[in-house]
């Protein structure tokens, strides 16, 4: 079966236990599934017109976007560019200042409807709105403005748009005003620039965004979402009067997670990469959760607090597989610090 499909079929899978489930725990899970399922299956590739700018704006931000500062650029027969960084492909729209819009300039956005308008230092604020409704009207639905201040502008900078006449105010007076400007050459700027802009755009854009830009940090901290709400589906999960067959929801749950990570860090979602990262834990390691894993099934029988005890033991174990997903997939952590990592967080849960 295609990687995609074993996707499709593990989500299935978990989906179809669901209506097995209590309330709590079908919300629970269903609240886990939604953003993997956006992570795995349904992440756009990211699409921007870009207005203004020096050209060497326009080169860095689409390396930035790329996640490559030497990512090549080619022209598609549909005007798009194609950037091409080492986690897919950023498509691009060049309007140079975009002091005249016409129909030549404009006929690329019929083919394809653009994540977000990046407005660059010496777009014609005019122009700029004339794109955002000439897009509305050819796509439907608004699409985000986000102005950056390139190298022309006062220090330079990336903000997110609060109105068109305040953007234009901080690039001829040089004073932000109400727009927050971030200086893209700090030690955190690269992080700043695609976190406003994954501020700016809906889930879907804004994590393919985070993907294919692959900022560490950012990536992370996403990760880290995914699994705090894995974890709590697992614990609600393990708390429900369902013996031992709650191991398959539960596993599922957790396979789907780690795939959804590794998606999320530019790795292929497919069974691969889980079975990269059961390599990078070890034998040993493996063994030891495999025994907790039957063991929280097991103290479910216990009357009284059985229930809550597996939950943690669930909760635990989903933050251990998280952990060492992010910890293989986002940081390229050496086998032997994983290995090493897991193993205190397994006795710990276990304890």
């Amino acid at each position: 079966m295609a990687a995609r499909g074993r996707v499709v079929e593990a989500l299935e899978s978990l989906e179809g236990w669901l209506d097995r489930l209590p309330g709590p725990a079908r919300d629970a899970v269903k609240l886990a599934i939604d953003p993997l399922r956006t992570v795995l299956i349904e992440l756009p590739e990211p699409a921007f017109v870009v207005i203004g700018g020096t050209r060497r704006d326009r080169v860095r931000l689409g390396g930035l976007l790329a996640g490559d500062p030497d990512a090549p650029w080619s022209r598609d027969p549909d005007g798009w560019w194609a950037v091409k960084g080492p986690r897919g492909v950023v498509r691009i729209v060049d309007l140079d200042d975009g002091a005249e819009v016409g129909a030549a300039e404009a006929a690329p956005l019929d083919t394809r409807r653009p994540h977000a308008v990046l407005a660059l230092a010496g777009a014609d604020p005019q122009a700029v709105a004339t794109v955002r409704d000439l897009l509305q009207a050819r796509h439907g639905g608004a699409v985000p403005v986000v102005g950056l201040l390139g190298e022309q502008a006062a220090g330079g900078g990336i903000a997110r748009v609060v109105d068109l006449r305040a953007w234009r105010r901080a690039l001829e007076d040089g004073e932000a005003g109400p727009v927050d400007v971030l200086d893209p050459e700090g030690p955190d700027g690269g992080d700043a620039v695609i976190e406003a802009l994954v501020a700016a755009l809906p889930e879907g854009p804004g994590l393919a965004v985070l993907r294919a830009a692959g900022r560490t940090a950012l990536v992370d901290a996403r990760a880290r979402e995914l699994v705090q709400v894995a974890s709590a589906a697992g614990s609600a999960v393990a708390a429900t009067p369902l013996p031992v067959a709650d191991s398959v929801p539960l596993a599922a749950l957790q396979l789907v997670l780690v795939l959804g990570i590794a998606r999320l860090a530019g790795r292929p979602a497919d069974l691969s990469s889980a079975r990269e990262l059961l390599g990078a834990a070890g034998v040993q390691l493996g063994g030891a959760m495999a025994f907790r894993e039957t063991a929280r099934a097991l103290v479910k029988l216990l009357p009284g607090w059985g229930g809550a005890i597996s939950a943690g033991i669930a909760w635990a174990g989903t933050q251990t597989v998280g952990e060492a997903a992010i910890a293989w997939f986002v940081h390229g952590m050496p086998q032997r610090q994983v290995q090493r990592l897991l193993t205190r967080r397994d006795a710990d849960a276990g304890s």
